[in-house]
């Protein structure tokens, strides 16, 4: 009788023993390498990629995109759409709660939208997304978005538009916000310590459930960031180091870590301002691209692969083929053009001066200086102008440049073409103006046939290759760096559209 009231007792020790460990372990933390930091996770006013992709974590949508850029259900349980497109019905979800432990019901959710829809107190390109949209209403778990033309990117478009609070506020999404008072979120993750800034520490916390606790850490010199983890400071790396540094790290250090790696949804292009009547010649922009060995510096400088166009391959709307094979690296073509286009070589082997405006970062000044030579070599000297990144967006909002480099992150669909190409887009930068492609534009915007649409979309990108308002680059890939005894995550998780939500499933092996 002893032994067994002393076997009991023991294995109740046990028992309890392994219930600590196990709730030790259940919330471990997980430092994680990124490039640099959100400057604003207000979802109103959050613009830049950083903090778009910490949105998803820290707030809730209607839908959200799985990793294959699909919408799949979230704060909406379900929806249906007219056959002519003009109103959306979505069936709410119960059960989700927010930070504080308030109920998201569905008057909340109605809340949410219609202050998105009317709240002109602060700038938000989020608020062009509900142009079209006539009137949200409720009735019981049903919520009706009501437009006043189709618009099939609307799934797309309410990913962006977040569900959250601001405290004293008495509806939701709306309100004045204190700078040092964070907003309430409603995501799996809830924000701990966050200093606005391109470099410091994010750390946020699960709300619920046995994931980590992500510690993430910003920084943008490419020695520090190769330090931190050969000394092991941090767990896992995400899009963090330049190909050229990868590398590196693979050959040297292959036994220390492992790298997961997947084809991305962000492109690369080469802007050109139509407004300098040098580039505004169609030839002078055809000639730059046959100069540019865009294979060579994507394989060896990127790590991705050459882009075709502007919208990345695993798309529908996407344009593959021949049709797209216009600008091969050809510096003799490029010379001819040149000639023909009445800039013949001067004495001093210079045809004409361009600006090439970039911004101090090591790859990108890389990345100009590659391009200045390959440029000479055709007698085009190309003046590199280095500005901090305000600056450089300020700049190129004014059109203030001649020729400049970006990158298009999270393409999910072909709407990126309205934003780029259409004359009327706020965020047409080159200047560009053709009737045909407004046209195939306006179509596509309001087709909702799928078929028909990539259809548009491809007619759409045929005539920009031939125009070169901008020259596509190349197709960036995802990259995760993890530690030895870092697990939970194979290469086929990765979102093609950057998002840290395969990073939430991260584990740490803990040996005996």
């Amino acid at each position: 009788m002893l032994y067994g009231k002393v076997l009991c007792t023991f294995l109740l020790f046990i028992s309890f023993a392994a219930c600590q460990s196990n709730q030790t372990n259940m919330n471990h933390t997980i430092h994680i390498l990124l490039r640099e930091g959100p400057l604003n996770l207000d979802p109103r006013t959050a613009l830049d990629a950083t903090s778009q992709i910490f949105g998803s974590l820290i707030y809730r949508s209607l839908v959200r995109l799985d990793k294959d850029l699909r919408p799949v259900p979230e704060l909406a349980e379900s929806w249906t759409v007219s056959k002519d497109g003009l109103t959306w019905d979505f069936l709410l979800r119960a059960g989700f709660k927010d930070h504080q432990d308030q109920k998201i019901d569905p008057v909340r959710v109605h809340e949410c939208l219609e202050s998105y829809r009317k709240d002109h107190s602060r700038p938000s390109i989020i608020r062009a997304f509900t142009e079209t949209w006539k009137s949200v209403s409720l009735k019981q778990n049903h919520l009706k978005i009501e437009l006043s033309r189709p618009d099939p990117f609307l799934l797309n478009e309410l990913v962006l538009l977040r569900y959250f609070r601001v405290p004293g506020a008495s509806g939701a999404c709306t309100g004045p916000q204190n700078s040092e008072q964070p907003l309430i979120g409603s995501g799996d993750y809830q924000v701990t310590t966050f200093t606005p800034s391109l470099e410091g520490v994010l750390r946020l916390k699960p709300v619920s459930g046995t994931r980590p606790v992500l510690e993430f850490h910003f920084v943008q010199d490419e020695n520090t960031k190769v330090l931190k983890i050969i000394r092991g400071d941090i767990d896992a790396a995400y899009n963090a180091l330049s190909h050229s540094k990868l590398q590196w790290l693979r050959e040297n250090h292959t036994a220390r870590f492992s790298v997961l790696e997947r084809g991305g949804s962000a492109v690369s292009y080469l802007a050109f301002n139509l407004k300098n009547p040098i580039l505004a010649n169609s030839r002078v922009r055809e000639a730059i691209a046959h100069a540019l060995d865009r294979r060579t510096i994507a394989q060896s400088k990127i790590g991705g692969s050459l882009a075709q166009t502007l919208l990345p391959p695993s798309l529908p709307e996407a344009l593959l083929g021949s049709d797209t094979q216009t600008t091969s690296y050809d510096p003799v073509l490029a010379r001819k053009l040149l000639d023909k286009a009445g800039y013949p070589e001067q004495k001093n082997g210079i045809r004409f001066r361009l600006t090439f405006k970039t911004t101090p970062f090591r790859e990108s000044l890389e990345l100009a200086i590659i391009f200045q030579k390959m440029l000479r070599e055709i007698g085009v000297e190309l003046v590199i102008e280095s500005v901090e990144s305000a600056v450089f967006f300020a700049s190129i909002r004014k059109g203030n440049f001649d020729l400049f480099t970006s990158r298009w992150v999270g393409v999910t669909n072909g709407s990126v073409l309205n934003r780029a190409l259409h004359s009327q887009s706020t965020a047409n930068r080159t200047g560009y103006r053709n009737p045909t492609v407004d046209g195939l534009l306006d179509r596509s915007s309001r087709e909702l046939n799928e078929v028909r649409r990539a259809a548009l979309f491809q007619a759409v990108q045929k005539i920009m290759l031939q125009d070169l308002p901008y020259l596509p680059l190349w197709y960036w890939n995802n990259t995760l760096i993890l530690k030895n005894g870092i697990t939970g995550l194979k290469a086929e998780d990765l979102y093609r559209s950057n998002s840290l939500e395969p990073l939430t499933r991260l584990q740490e092996i803990h040996k005996p």
